[in-house]
């Protein structure tokens, strides 16, 4: 094939070997773009609390995570804190909640389409000087899947979800089904820190480095694909991301108003009164609560 790819570049004008060259210096940069665009595994990870199913979907739907650094886990409870005059949720009949529902998975399964089509595209009408036999492109979009549900385990090893009633297969079922807004209420409840957790975390932020890295020098390495169709490329993967990102986002804005973020730590409520900290910002100032505790 590498004789094939070497035959057609010496038959190739210098112009479009240069538009080559420009195709590959904005393909390469799409994973690093992408990345910016997406949900980090922390966001996805709190949307599978309550949808699992969904979260996948959305996992699978953006070919990029939004990083994290190593030993530095996100912390849920200040994306599940309400910020001050947050919008309520409306209340709208059953059927809409169903609509508006139906329309995430039919967006999530689009977004989905959409980046299988663009990454078989790629891996038969383009040649890869990097690698001539592996689909390093798939690999790339696959890996990023893997990241979210590693990121998912370890959210699960930090945090725990406690609804009111417990919830049976049937329940949890429907629920999948169901708006964020009107789940149970429930309060999250944070998990002592283990070796297990830390480990995963650790290997959350190392693997999103890593699949960002492979598809850096997948995609640079892409021969026979101009700048306009690497322009369409990028946009059509982006789209993807930002639908993705957008729905979580609608799903972590409903799930604060029925989720609790419980933060027990000793003489929060009596610091909490001495400093004037308002109720309802003690994730906010967390922080100086436990310094206070620490303190002789």
């Amino acid at each position: 094939m590498s004789k094939v790819a070497d035959c057609l570049l010496n038959y190739t004008p210098e112009s479009s070997k240069a538009d080559m060259a420009a195709a590959s210096v904005l393909l390469g940069l799409l994973p690093t773009i992408l990345s910016l665009a997406g949900s980090s595994t922390v966001e996805v990870g709190l949307v599978a609390l309550q949808r699992p199913l969904l979260a996948l979907l959305l996992g699978t739907a953006s070919p990029a995570v939004n990083p994290l650094r190593t030993f530095e886990y996100g912390a849920p409870a200040g994306l599940m804190s309400r910020k001050d005059y947050s919008a309520e949720p409306p209340t709208i009949p059953t059927y809409l909640r169903l609509l508006v529902s139906g329309m995430q998975y039919a967006l999530a399964l689009a977004a989905i389409s959409n980046i299988a089509m663009v990454t078989y595209s790629l891996s038969i009408r383009t040649y890869s000087v990097s690698n001539q036999y592996v689909p390093i492109v798939l690999i790339w979009m696959c890996l990023a899947i893997f990241v979210h549900i590693l990121g998912a385990v370890a959210l699960r090893l930090r945090v725990k979800l406690i609804v009111e009633n417990p919830l049976g297969i049937s329940t949890a079922l429907k629920n999948e089904f169901l708006l964020s807004a009107y789940h149970p209420a429930g309060r999250l409840v944070f998990r002592q820190e283990s070796y297990w957790f830390i480990s995963l975390s650790w290997a959350t932020s190392v693997a999103t480095i890593i699949q960002i890295a492979i598809g850096t020098v997948g995609l640079s390495s892409l021969l026979f694909i101009n700048t306009q169709d690497a322009t369409f490329v990028a946009l059509r993967c982006l789209g993807s991301a930002c639908v993705s990102r957008i729905i979580v986002m609608f799903e972590l804005s409903n799930m604060r108003t029925n989720v609790h973020v419980d933060n027990k730590h000793p003489k929060v409520e009596e610091l909490r009164v001495a400093y004037g900290f308002p109720k309802e910002h003690v994730v906010e100032y967390r922080s100086r609560i436990v310094d206070a505790c620490s303190s002789p």
